[in-house]
């Protein structure tokens, strides 16, 4: 049985950027940009070469390594590249990542995140979150669950919980008061 591309089997939804982004290995990096947290990650390329970008899928997530992160022209080629083929995200080592880098993907709309760790690493971790999304949730809700267990105040845990559901806002009402 095939199923339309896109379509997702219940329980198997893909990741989003704006999860990826909140566990390892992406948030030990910088987002530069974050075009829109909702947009799905459907696979991970690691692209070696310019040429490698033409080839990508819609909705994929973009590591860039070797010639094609060899420098701000490059990125501005792999930026120009990943939102001409509709991909999720672009990661690029923070060494090639600078402004004129993040004010790119902005114009364009593309979320860029900056890494310090090895891009083929990171893509390796990637792909197996990508892979099991299912198992990208539990463990964001694992490390969320510890991060809130460790507040000790009111005020702490309020502005955890507000740091994760964003951009939905956690307040605690008692009576007509916030």
């Amino acid at each position: 049985m095939t199923r339309p591309r896109g379509s997702a089997l219940p329980g198997m939804l893909p990741v989003a950027v704006g999860e990826l982004v909140r566990i390892a290995p992406l948030a030990a990096g910088e987002v530069l940009h974050l075009a829109d947290p909702a947009r799905p990650v459907e696979q991970v390329v690691v692209a070696e070469t310019i040429d490698r970008l033409r080839r990508i899928s819609p909705h994929s997530l973009v590591v860039l390594h070797a010639d094609a992160a060899a420098g701000g022209w490059s990125l501005a080629a792999a930026l120009h590249l990943a939102w001409q083929r509709n991909a999720s995200a672009v990661v690029v080592a923070r060494s090639v990542a600078g402004p004129s880098g993040a004010a790119l993907a902005q114009r364009l709309n593309m979320t860029l995140v900056a890494i310090d760790e090895q891009p083929v690493e990171v893509a390796l971790r990637l792909a197996g979150l990508v892979s099991a999304p299912d198992a990208a949730r539990a463990l964001r809700q694992a490390l969320f669950a510890e991060r809130l267990a460790e507040e000790t105040s009111t005020r702490s845990v309020l502005s955890a919980l507000n740091g994760e559901l964003d951009p939905v806002p956690v307040a605690l009402v008692v009576g007509d008061a916030v």
